[in-house]
């Protein structure tokens, strides 16, 4: 199935890979835009690996092996900026270099076929959670704070954990309000670490 046609509903897969299938007869733009797909399509915590020719190159046309092609493609860089730009987290980033048999299985020209580059990017879906991170100015700020992200959050994410640091009472005005109930089939979580007073 081409990719382009493919829309699975979100958080669909624990896995996804992309081999050298985004290169020919597709435009920057798409390559964008197909990753971000996979991204859709994957649950938190899910895994990605990203295999291409890293090359920055927009609609060239050549002859490669014997047959003529026109590809698009981002450089090492370029690739690396859009992984993380969707919110992927890289994992692990290689090199190598291969050398097409082309000639020697009588396919293409010697002059058709030549050593290309190849990327491997591994990367990892966060898992679905939040951080909040305040510093208490009175009793009733950080009710609001949290009480704030936690219906948001909770109506968006499978899983939430809020973390969050008070001190003194403000720290019991939050735990008697964080009473929030997921809707069905979600759950929440919350911890708390609470440095003592000076």
């Amino acid at each position: 199935m081409d990719i382009c046609d493919f829309n699975p509903p979100q958080g669909s897969y624990d896995a996804a890979s992309v081999y050298f299938s985004l290169i020919a007869s597709v435009s920057q733009a798409g390559i964008r835009r197909q990753l971000a797909k996979v991204y859709h399509f994957l649950r938190p915590g899910g895994f990605f690996v990203f295999a291409t020719v890293p090359e920055d190159a927009e609609n060239v046309q050549l002859k490669w092996m014997g047959r003529p092609v026109t590809i698009s493609s981002l450089d090492v860089d370029g690739v690396v900026l859009l992984t993380e730009g969707i919110r992927f987290k890289i994992v692990h980033k290689s090199i190598t270099k291969f050398m097409p048999k082309g000639e020697e299985a009588g396919v293409c020209e010697k002059s058709e076929v030549w050593e290309e580059p190849h990327l491997f990017v591994y990367a990892r879906k966060p898992e679905a959670s939040i951080t909040v991170q305040h510093s208490v100015i009175s009793p009733c700020h950080p009710r609001q704070v949290v009480s704030w992200y936690a219906e948001r959050c909770l109506q968006s994410l499978d899983s939430i954990s809020i973390q969050y640091w008070m001190t003194g009472h403000a720290l019991q005005d939050i735990s008697r309000m964080f009473s929030y109930k997921p809707r069905p089939g979600r759950r929440a979580s919350h911890r708390t670490d609470v440095p003592r007073d000076a």
